[in-house]
């Protein structure tokens, strides 16, 4: 985090089903919250202030990075989310899944679905946004990359195939 209240501060999550907030000066946990699932990926705001956690039962959760109380949280996926990516500006969470959906959420207003984006016939496993926050960049554990209008729920091309 280029954001100079996290540069010596790290968040890990992992098969404990915790999530952890280091000081990495000191090697010290800081704080620690335990959930009811394994966690398989985490994301940082551009701003440091939340963190968003996918997990193995197909739940997304969205938490004060510091306290790590919870904003908000979905379990819109019955599978593992694999990746979480925080839109620059805030507003949209994108969580992509083992079935191949990615979900889009709108941080500002409670973590609402705004759109289900289908078009992967393999699990999800790495999303980009533009800087603008408007498309996303999909890809797949088949090695095929999708590009979306992520608010407006619509593929706008296709990538690379492999």
């Amino acid at each position: 985090m280029e954001n100079g209240t996290l540069q010596h501060i790290c968040v890990t999550g992992g098969l404990d089903a915790t999530i952890r907030i280091w000081k990495l000066r000191s090697r010290r946990c800081v704080n620690l919250r335990e959930f009811s699932s394994t966690i398989v990926c985490l994301d940082y705001n551009d701003d440091g202030s939340q963190v968003a956690a996918g997990m193995e039962n197909g739940s997304v959760a969205i938490l004060n990075s510091k306290s790590l109380s919870e904003f908000s949280g979905r379990s819109d996926r019955a599978s593992p989310i694999n990746c979480v990516k925080f839109s620059p500006s805030g507003r949209l969470l994108a969580s992509g899944s083992d079935e191949g959906v990615i979900d889009v959420y709108d941080v500002f207003s409670q973590c609402d679905l705004i759109a289900s984006l289908i078009g992967h016939a393999g699990a999800i496993t790495g999303l980009d946004w533009s800087k603008d926050s408007k498309h996303l960049q999909s890809s797949d554990d088949n090695g095929v990359i999708r590009y979306w209008d992520a608010p407006a729920g619509l593929q706008i091309m296709d990538g690379l195939d492999k």
